[in-house]
């Protein structure tokens, strides 16, 4: 092989390593996303809503049981009976208000069946704020299309053994 040959080996050698590293990256980045989008019937604004309620005030389960709950419409109603904004989203919300219909929020976080997953254990016990697995809701001002954090055993896993949390299996599988 002669110098020149073995310079551009060397240079393609090199650039697909590149390329094999980025492409590992977008898949590690890229794994949450995975997940088809969710459309949401309102483009919820958690940015706006966050400067006056806590996130316990729409989620009101979160520290009582396993599941946050999606805010019932009489939640909204707190504020939404009247017109509080200009904006076509509001305005979607004060007619679920108005005609006393629950908004039809789709999930777009769910864990396997054979997982047992508290909301309560993790954020009253465990201390954990909403943005360790939701992202930066406060800075949201359109709903999630899906999962900020891919849902993996890895990622429990690891958050269990930062925090030194026990790792039995029978701690979360049943």
């Amino acid at each position: 092989m002669g110098r020149d040959e073995v310079a551009v080996e060397s240079s393609f050698s090199s650039q697909s390593k590149k390329v094999a590293l980025a492409l590992a990256c977008l898949v590690a980045l890229g794994a949450c996303k995975s997940a088809p989008p969710v459309s949401q019937p309102v483009q919820f604004n958690h940015a706006v809503h966050v400067k006056a309620l806590q996130c316990n005030f729409c989620h009101q389960y979160v520290q009582k049981a396993d599941f946050a709950g999606i805010p019932p419409v009489k939640v909204c109603a707190t504020c939404h009976r009247g017109k509080v904004s200009g904006s076509a989203e509001a305005e979607k919300v004060r007619a679920f208000v108005k005609e006393r219909r629950e908004i039809p929020w789709q999930r777009i976080y769910r864990v396997p069946s054979y997982v047992n997953f508290s909301h309560r254990r993790h954020v009253l016990l465990g201390g954990l704020q909403c943005e360790s697995c939701h992202g930066d809701l406060r800075a949201a001002s359109t709903p999630q299309p899906r999962p900020a954090f891919a849902i993996s055993m890895d990622r429990c896993m690891a958050c269990h053994d930062e925090r030194k949390v026990d790792t039995d299996c029978l701690t979360c599988h049943h």
